[in-house]
């Protein structure tokens, strides 16, 4: 069986959900149920993320969003961002730092 270093190093990974929890504990979802996005790990400890709606969101379908990077995010249909990585292969742990 393959170590988590070599299962992530030099791959891209398919978005399957993005959700998000509001005030009231409810799940939803920033970016539409059906989302499309991307992480990519390099093998430098790099790594970046994509995730795009199919469309932008209005200013009231995002009103009940936690965050104002939430509700930036829904409007403009886009999220991404980068950073570094790291592995803990004993407790099976990727941490990143954006």
């Amino acid at each position: 069986m393959k170590n988590l270093e070599e299962q992530l190093i030099g791959t891209t990974w398919s978005l399957k959900s993005f959700e998000s929890v509001d005030q009231n504990n409810h799940i939803y979802y920033p970016l539409s149920e059906d989302a499309k996005g991307f992480i990519v790990f390099d093998h430098t400890g790099l790594f970046s993320v994509q995730l795009m709606a199919k469309e932008a969101l209005s200013k009231d379908a995002v009103a009940h969003y936690r965050t104002d990077v939430e509700k930036a995010m829904g409007m403009h249909g886009y999220h991404a961002y980068s950073g570094h990585f790291s592995l803990d292969e004993e407790k099976a742990v990727m941490t990143t730092s954006v």
